[in-house]
């Protein structure tokens, strides 16, 4: 079987393996797979931490399909399984502790994302794995924050060595922080980076009501508050679609499955703050993706609704699920700067001389024209000497090149919904 050929209806079956569906995929199909052609999907398995998953799907849910996958990776995702539950205990350990830290020291704070998804949500925490906890607190004491866990023993991480004061001007979160078990820690004061996260200017994370509507669980003897499920909902869908183009990995698809299997939407919240968000078509597309691959309505947003995605298309964006990690970034910039060429030629040399502000939050720098210059030396040898050639690399992949087309498909669909909503706004009233 030519892997080339074949590649969509692997990734197809992959992601109807991960769904929550059992009827799909089939043993037909899904034994049509050989050894060699596992061999071909396993590298997006490994970059999307999908192993637990696919052993939990494979001896839990879908147990009949297990024969038909081969020894040897069945063996690999149990040991994933086995690795990511010792794990899930480390990261669990380190959330207790740095929530008690903030509170001790009179910072609230709302752990984000897939600490919530993994202890409450997934029918096991080994389930989710995660790279980092992410822990947002309010921006008037964010540096507080950071601060307090360096005190603390907590170092900052290699990945992101540059000032803190000017990273958190261009990012949602402080520099990368590394706990003593080494479980990498982010201080958020936004939930996103980007304009449709927010009302006006303002994120959501800085709206009153979202941590008024907050909910608090208990981790051991522990309470740790978290976004109430509405508004992880939101993040969760603004986080894949927006920010990310669907290139976070089919994680996404899962977290949004177990969310809405386990617990129950208030509508009569959602839809309003969906609309008055600009965010209407990004959650509806969210819900029809989840029916899609686990056979489930999407309650009020499904009644009547005109913005509905064809299923061919809802294949394609699920595909971005599986983009390469290697070539992420090309996808996230040729999706966003897909202008004319005068766009794309302002986009590049942005990229070759940014702002003195973006080259102190990713270089520790003195203040001092000397300290800039050897900041900007030390960009332009990541740039030029790594970043570049993976990116030129990656102007010769045929799936990337695919891949950014579906997603400036689907981010102009989105965008359709923001510009006739912006513009009649601006409509005036006739009275």
């Amino acid at each position: 079987m030519s892997h080339h050929v074949e590649q969509d209806e692997r990734e197809s079956l992959l992601l109807e393996l991960i769904g929550g569906r059992t009827d799909i995929p089939s043993a037909e199909q899904l034994g049509r797979l050989s050894e060699a052609d596992w061999e071909a999907i396993a590298r997006p398995i490994r970059q999307h931490r999908l192993e637990p998953l696919l052993h939990w799907r494979l001896t839990q849910d879908k147990p009949a399909l297990a024969p038909l996958v081969p020894e040897k990776f069945r063996t690999q995702f149990a040991e994933a399984f086995r690795r990511s539950a010792l794990r899930s205990l480390l990261l669990q350990r380190e959330l207790i502790q740095i929530c008690t830290l903030l509170e001790q020291a009179g910072i609230d704070c709302i752990a984000l994302k897939g600490a919530y998804l993994a202890y409450f949500v997934y029918p096991h925490p080994a389930l989710r794995p995660m790279r980092d906890l992410d822990i947002l607190v309010r921006p008037e004491v964010g540096i507080q924050a950071f601060n307090l866990l360096l005190e603390k023993g907590y170092t900052q991480s290699e990945i992101t060595p540059g000032d803190p004061e000017a990273y958190i001007q261009l990012s949602k979160h402080y520099p990368i922080l590394i706990g003593p078990s080494g479980i990498s820690i982010e201080i958020h004061t936004r939930i996103s980076e980007n304009r449709f996260f927010m009302i006006g200017d303002k994120d959501l994370a800085l709206d009153e009501q979202v941590w008024k509507r907050s909910q608090t669980k208990k981790i051991g003897s522990t309470p740790v508050r978290f976004l109430s499920n509405e508004d992880l909902l939101f993040h969760l869908s603004v986080h894949g679609i927006v920010n990310h183009k669907m290139s976070c990995g089919p994680l996404f698809l899962s977290d949004i499955h177990y969310l809405l299997d386990a617990t129950s939407l208030d509508f009569n919240y959602l839809i309003p703050q969906a609309q008055k968000r600009l965010q209407n078509r990004v959650i509806t597309l969210t819900l029809q993706l989840h029916k899609y691959y686990n056979d489930k309505n999407a309650g009020p947003y499904e009644k009547n609704n005109q913005s509905n995605i064809p299923s061919s298309k809802i294949e394609n964006i699920a595909g971005l699920m599986l983009a390469d990690l290697d070539y992420r970034g090309a996808h996230l910039h040729d999706t966003h700067n897909s202008g004319n060429l005068i766009t794309k030629g302002k986009a590049i040399i942005e990229r070759i001389f940014p702002s003195p502000l973006l080259i102190r939050s990713k270089f520790p720098s003195s203040p001092g024209l000397p300290s800039l210059i050897l900041a900007y030396q030390k960009h332009w040898l990541r740039t030029f000497g790594t970043l570049m050639p993976n990116y030129l690399s990656s102007k010769f992949n045929l799936k990337t090149r695919e891949n950014i087309k579906v997603a400036r498909w689907m981010e102009n669909w989105l965008n359709t919904e923001n510009i006739t909503q912006q513009r009649n706004n601006s409509q005036p009233i006739n009275k």
